[in-house]
Order: structure tokens, then C-alpha cells, then sequence
């Protein structure tokens, strides 16, 4: 195989084909996990990679833009983000140790079907945190998916506290369930997409932003502080 210097060259489907999945995690793995998330957090789904495609291509990041997946798994929509679009960085953040080391696992073997310019820009344009998603940084992020149907309901909450408080350059917010209240309030609906998920053909994403301060009601301005 000749090695690439540009992801955008990369066959990264048929590279990741065999690649450790975010399913096969161990039982304490899972036991941590909920331990930490809640009941439910350790259950696993993903986007289709068509149907990531045309939520990025939805999104349309471009250079300036800071993609993170909260709760990424084993990495494949921020793989896939730097890619095939323009993104100028793609974090992927996941608190199980078994599914950051599959994605880890992947990165590695993009990384090894590349020449040294070709891992450069993987390493300037990918990251991958094993972290809680309710404490990592967010500071320079503009659009933030969560597949978060399997969230429990006191860690989207948090999650969406969390964004609003930290992600001040935020434009696009994706999800794979309503807001909660107040944070319907806080963030605004812009638009909707029906795409294909590990557990259904047909997952409604939500797809919202920040309101103005001048409209955002004074109740969910006071929950958002």
C-alpha cells in the first residue's frame, strides 16, 4: 500500500473495517462507566458512516471550526469528520477506557497507511480524550454532536449545562433527542435530519443553537449559570 500524505486520500472505511468496535467492551468497563454516567450510560449506538456524511456535510465545518463528539465511542465520526470535510480540528471525547482504546486503535492504523506529512496532519487534526464529558474543555468548540439517546436523563442535563457554560463560540449543537428544559430555552431548534443509527433506520437528530442573550428567557438564563 502507498502511503498517503493527506487524509483526504485515505480509504479509511476499508481501513477501519476490522478495526475494535465500541460494542466489545468488558463488564467492568460498563460497571465503571454507569458508575460514573448513570444507569444506561454504557449503552452503545453509533451513526451509519453515510449517514455521518450527510450530518457533516449538514454541518459543512470548515477550517476555523472545532468539531467534538461527546461521548464518541470508538471514534469513527470524528475520524471520519477529518476525513472528509475541511475540519480544522475533530475531538473525540469518551469516558470508557475499553472504547477510547478502540478509537485509539483506529487512529493507529490511519496513521500507519501514512507518510510522515500524512501523520502530522492526523496528529494536528485529530484528538482523542478519555475524559468525562461533563468536565472536558470546550473553550474554542463550534459545532458538538452527542448521540444521546441512551444518556440517562440527569447526565444530559449536566451535559447541557455544561456546554452552555463552557462552549462560549458554540454554532451548531446536534443531538439525537429534544433539549431538555430549560436548555429548549437556552438553545434553539434550527433544524432537523432523519438518519441511519446502529438501532434505527430512520433516528430523528435535533439540530440547535445558541439564543441571543436579549431572548433567552429569565429562567433558563438563570438555570444556565
Amino acid at each position: 500500500m502507498t502511503a498517503r500524505s493527506s487524509l483526504r486520500d485515505l480509504d479509511w472505511r476499508a481501513l477501519l473495517r476490522d478495526a475494535p468496535n465500541g460494542y466489545d467492551v468488558g463488564a467492568d468497563d460498563r460497571a465503571a462507566l454507569e458508575w460514573h454516567a448513570g444507569k444506561g450510560a454504557a449503552t452503545y449506538g453509533e451513526l451509519l458512516p453515510d449517514a455521518a456524511s450527510a450530518l457533516l456535510a449538514w454541518l459543512a465545518p470548515t477550517t476555523s471550526d472545532v468539531f467534538v463528539d461527546l461521548g464518541s465511542g470508538s471514534g469513527r465520526l470524528p475520524i471520519q469528520a477529518v476525513c472528509e470535510t475541511a475540519v480544522g480540528r475533530a475531538v473525540g471525547v469518551e469516558l470508557s477506557t475499553g472504547r477510547h482504546a478502540a478509537a485509539s486503535r483506529a487512529r493507529d492504523l490511519l496513521a500507519s497507511a501514512m507518510d510522515d506529512d500524512g501523520r502530522a496532519e492526523l496528529a494536528q487534526r485529530l484528538e482523542l480524550r478519555c475524559e468525562d464529558l461533563r468536565a472536558t474543555a470546550l473553550d474554542d468548540v463550534t459545532l458538538i454532536w452527542m448521540s444521546s439517546t441512551a444518556f440517562p436523563e440527569p447526565l444530559f442535563a449536566a451535559a447541557c449545562r455544561h456546554i452552555d457554560a463552557r462552549a462560549g463560540r458554540l454554532r451548531l449543537l446536534a443531538t439525537t433527542t429534544a433539549l431538555p428544559p430549560p436548555w429548549d430555552r437556552v438553545f434553539e431548534a434550527v433544524g432537523s435530519l432523519h438518519l441511519a443509527t446502529t438501532w434505527s433506520p430512520r433516528t430523528r437528530v435535533h439540530v440547535a443553537r445558541r439564543r441571543s442573550a436579549a431572548t433567552v428567557p429569565p429562567i433558563a438564563a438563570e438555570a444556565a449559570t
